[in-house]
């Protein structure tokens, strides 16, 4: 930590992409940007919740130093990070952090969210290590599936730490099990890949874009007409069944992990519920063969869009414009791949986030028996691998051609602070 460094700005925005024989540099601060005249850095993003965040940009060495006395500038705290030169090639960085788990579920005297949690993880990793050579019989089947290669690396590297976040570093086959090995009241994003950054890119959200959605948030009001399509087209009832369908009361799934054969299964099935008629049950092995589109009755088109090998694909469901040429879509989205649990096996994900995916289908539901129009596309996104660090939904960002207007979430809508009985939190959430 330094007394007077990297405070950056939302005219970082414009920065340049640093090229890959260029020594890159982290900079991480908790401090809200403000403008600073230094147009060769780039932000990554921010991490972490409303109440406090880190600020995350990416520089070259040479940027830094020739820019010190601006970064320097009027600045509180903050960190630089030194990349190796293949940190965003061979491997992919990730941030973890608190994930708002009430105060109160910590554990007693805990010293801090991040005490520990490291080496906790590192220990797992060396763990599967060892272990590779069990037969698969006996383990979680996403664990399984590289227990037995030989070839597999397993490499943790902690690039920064502080009380309420941490950065590493981690190999290619380490990710599709990232979130088995990290405590479940901490949240993982995966950064950007250093390697895929294009000018577009950085150059950030297009300022129509951005004045836009400031003018659609300024004018939100309730309207009648929504609450109707909502009240009387969605169904409660069927809200409950597609649920215990994705958790496994109702099928055969045992886990949604997206590196597993139940979430490719529930992507057809999801993908299914937009079709003109039934589909059979499927089995394990026939969850990667073409179905009859069972969402398309409601009006969308959906596919399955594959990111990355062994992942389960994103199921995204478009529904067209009514206007010729219309620019500018509205994504509303879901994940519906679930988090495992080191050493278990089962993972059913009601609330994080069956409950979202749930409420999208619902959504599809009102939109077919209401007979809903759209001006410009809407899309319906059940993306996959967000467990471990959003990868799913960075694969579908990063396609340039989608001009995105505005996007609404919707994950764990079941949970609720106030329950007095787990029964009451049934349907309770922000919908």
């Amino acid at each position: 930590m330094f007394a007077k460094a990297l405070l950056l700005a939302p005219l970082l925005l414009a920065g340049a992409v640093p090229t890959p024989a260029e020594t890159q540099v982290l900079l991480v601060t908790r401090q809200h940007p403000i403008a600073l005249d230094v147009p060769c850095a780039m932000s990554l993003g921010s991490y972490g919740s409303v109440s406090g965040s880190d600020q995350i940009y990416l520089a070259s060495a040479s940027c830094v130093e020739s820019q010190f006395d601006n970064l320097a500038s009027g600045l509180q705290q903050g960190s630089m990070i030194p990349l190796e030169a293949n940190e965003g090639s061979e491997k992919r960085l990730f941030w973890l952090g608190e994930a708002g788990v009430e105060g109160m579920i910590r554990a007693t005297g805990e010293q801090g969210p991040l005490e520990g949690v490291f080496e906790a993880v590192q220990e797992k990793a060396d763990t599967l290590a060892e272990e590779r050579n069990l037969a698969r019989s006996g383990s979680q089947k996403v664990l399984a599936a590289i227990k037995g290669d030989a070839t597999a690396s397993f490499h943790l590297e902690r690039l920064y730490q502080s009380g309420h976040s941490l950065i590493f570093s981690a190999s290619s086959d380490l990710i599709p099990i990232l979130d088995t090995l990290v405590p479940s009241q901490l949240s993982l994003v995966a950064l950007p890949e250093l390697g895929s950054l294009t000018q577009d890119y950085a150059e950030g959200v297009r300022k129509d874009l951005a004045e836009n959605l400031a003018n659609l948030t300024s004018t939100l009001r309730f309207s009648p007409k929504i609450d109707k399509i909502l009240t009387e087209g969605m169904n409660a009832r069927q809200l409950v069944r597609d649920i215990r369908w994705l958790t496994g009361e109702a099928s055969e799934l045992v886990s949604r992990h997206s590196f597993t054969g139940g979430a490719r299964q529930a992507a057809s099935w999801i993908r299914g519920k937009f079709a003109r008629r039934e589909v059979r049950p499927m089995t394990y092995d026939s969850a990667a063969q073409p179905l009859v589109d069972k969402v398309q009755a409601t009006g969308a088109e959906c596919v399955l869009e594959p990111f990355l090998p062994g992942f389960s694909p994103n199921v995204i469901c478009t529904y067209p414009s009514s206007i010729a040429n219309a620019t500018g879509m509205t994504i509303m989205s879901a994940h519906y791949d679930s988090r495992g649990s080191f050493g278990r096996i089962r993972a059913p994900g009601g609330d994080d986030d069956g409950s979202g995916s749930g409420h999208l289908l619902g959504l599809a539901q009102a939109i077919d028996k209401m007979n809903v129009k759209f001006e410009k596309p809407v899309v319906l996104a059940f993306f996959a691998g967000e467990e471990q660090g959003l990868l799913g939904s960075h694969a579908y960002a990063s396609e340039s051609e989608r001009t995105i207007q505005c996007k609404y979430p919707t994950d764990g809508m079941l949970y609720r602070t106030t329950c007095k009985r787990k029964c009451d939190c049934i349907a309770s959430g922000p919908s």
